[in-house]
């Protein structure tokens, strides 16, 4: 019988819980599906030789089984060269957080249950 580790159990029950305490948005996917999360838009600096520029890096952190299966599959599959001849445009990386329309451009798993998506707004 193949039954998950007390541990594994334990650890999934603390994502849930601290996610829909600590959550402060809801997104909606492409295809509908509304999941909650914790939208960060921090600010963040890049350098370029003697000159810094200002922008921000507008996040949204969720639990990974949340993510609709086909936005996780395009960054397994997609985003490694030579694993998929899947057309990008295929799957719709949008999402709307606070009337807003964002891209999904990154895919940043954790490894206990916890992701966090990077995104770039989307022109109006």
């Amino acid at each position: 019988m193949n039954q998950p580790a007390p541990f594994a159990e334990l650890e999934a029950l603390v994502n849930r819980e601290t996610v829909a305490h600590l959550s402060n948005a809801v997104a909606t996917f492409a295809g509908g599906e509304q999941v909650r999360g914790i939208f960060d838009d921090e600010h963040a600096r890049g350098d370029v030789g003697m000159l810094s520029m200002a922008d921000s890096r507008p996040t949204f952190t969720l639990l990974t089984a949340d993510i609709p299966l086909a936005v996780r599959n395009w960054f397994v599959l997609y985003v490694h060269p030579g694993l998929s001849h899947e057309d990008p445009d295929a799957v719709d990386l949008r999402l709307v957080l606070r009337g807003l329309t964002y891209r999904v451009t990154e895919h940043e798993p954790d490894g206990t249950g916890i992701s966090t998506l990077v995104l770039k707004r989307e022109p109006a």
